[in-house]
């Protein structure tokens, strides 16, 4: 009677394994496209930039620069005066304090700034800023910046390094 048991339990798990393995393929191959089912509306869009002119590269820089001190002076309202006016349409000036506190707290406590060469179109450009305490790497930050009104304005800044978690977790900075 055991051996009964044991052959019924092993072509149960035999099938139950052959159902595991060829049950995703086939539902894969059921429901991925072979293609493109639309089109994007949107036209393609390309970005012709290239590096910064000297003039341009100092005026980002100057920006960017400005506005992390003031933000290390918790001179806010003057900080939040160097985003851009799309920037200040659709974030108010207690959201940007309270989203430096949340995500960009080494702006707060770094001692060096160090920042690449600022790529640009003419309009917009884009700039990498590292910020250092005691010569640790506390933050890294790419600012997307808006030339508006012959002065540059923030358009945004994407986080790299930390992560969205807190500084005491010692996570090391990337190369």
């Amino acid at each position: 009677m055991n051996a009964k048991w044991i052959i019924r339990d092993t072509l149960g798990a035999l099938i139950l394994l052959s159902a595991i393995v060829t049950l995703p393929v086939a539902v894969s191959d059921y429901l991925s496209p072979r293609e493109m089912p639309f089109q994007p509306r949107a036209p393609q869009q390309s970005l012709d930039i290239s590096r910064s002119s000297p003039e341009t590269n100092r005026a980002m820089r100057s920006c960017v620069g400005s506005q992390l001190q003031l933000i290390q002076r918790s001179q806010l309202s003057e900080a939040y005066a160097y985003a851009s006016e799309g920037i200040q349409q659709v974030l108010s000036f207690d959201d940007f304090m309270g989203m430096i506190d949340e995500r960009f707290a080494p702006m707060k406590h770094y001692d060096t700034i160090e920042m690449s060469d600022g790529l640009d179109d003419g309009t917009q450009g884009i700039l990498r800023v590292r910020l250092s305490r005691h010569r640790e790497v506390i933050g890294v930050y790419t600012y997307i910046l808006l030339l508006e009104e012959d002065q540059w304005k923030i358009g945004g800044v994407i986080p790299e390094y930390p992560h969205p978690v807190s500084l005491e977790q010692g996570m090391a900075p990337p190369e």
